[in-house]
């Protein structure tokens, strides 16, 4: 979601950069560059990026 389509936009705490439940940054798709460029941890739960950037890594085994 972009922040500008939040409903919570007037009292913002980030609401919408929030991980899927359970998830955290070590779980998408692009964990390795945002932790070498902007020094992301892994076990973030929000993203950075706005609108959300998050996308789950693909199952090896499946």
């Amino acid at each position: 979601m972009e922040c500008r389509n939040c409903p919570n936009l007037k009292n913002c705490q980030r609401q919408c950069m929030k991980l899927p439940g359970g998830k955290n940054c070590g779980d998408c798709q692009h964990v390795d560059w945002c932790t070498k460029v902007y020094g992301v941890k892994p076990e973030n739960t929000s993203c950075d990026f706005e609108p959300i950037r998050f996308k789950q890594k693909e199952d090896p085994n499946g």
